[in-house]
């Protein structure tokens, strides 16, 4: 029985320990493009417009990541087949959630006793990473885009880009929508 017990006590301390994260990839890919895309060689172009040259150059670094693992080739930007640019965005949102007034019967008195209304306000961050892959070094034939984006309390974007990122470029080429939740250490 005590076995039972310690087991039941470090597995409810494990889980204790995670949070999740959800997020959505949207992807998109041109419909003219019939033969399937295999790996080849790729570069990262810079946007002026981004606002945290690190910030995207970590998620560039999680692109590099996931698609040398599937047999990708970094290379210049003027050897690359395709090239692959990101924008990301973060705004702060708050919902707000009304309770129901609650009503109290005094026994005493033999009365009805109105409550209060309670209000809520619940504030979160939307974070959005969308990628964008075009062929070629100098045409912008675009041939595959993906908007990763995920809702949650904290204001770091690479937190969220982490797990979107990767999922993300696995999907490449593939068009659709997805919805995905994984496990996540605090």
């Amino acid at each position: 029985m005590k076995i039972n017990t310690f087991i039941f006590l470090i597995i409810s301390i494990v889980l204790s320990s995670c949070t999740s994260i959800e997020y959505q990839v949207s992807a998109r890919k041109d419909p003219f493009i019939k033969n399937i895309i295999a790996p080849s060689t790729f570069a990262f172009r810079t946007d002026t417009t981004n606002s945290d040259i690190l910030v995207e150059k970590n998620i560039f670094l999680l692109i590099s990541n996931t698609l040398s693992a599937m047999g990708w080739q970094m290379t210049p930007i003027i050897d690359a087949e395709y090239v692959i640019s990101v924008k990301f965005n973060m705004t702060d949102k708050q919902s707000i959630s009304s309770h129901e007034v609650n009503w109290y019967y005094d026994k005493e008195t033999k009365k009805v006793i109105d409550g209060q209304q309670q209000t809520q306000t619940d504030y979160y961050f939307e974070r959005v990473v969308k990628i964008t892959v075009y062929k070629g070094t100098t045409s912008k034939e675009y041939i595959w885009s993906a908007d990763c984006i995920s809702k949650g309390s904290t204001q770091d974007i690479l937190f969220a880009a982490k797990y979107m990122i990767p999922y993300a470029m696995h999907k490449f080429p593939e068009q659709g929508i997805w919805n995905n939740k994984e496990r996540v250490e605090k």
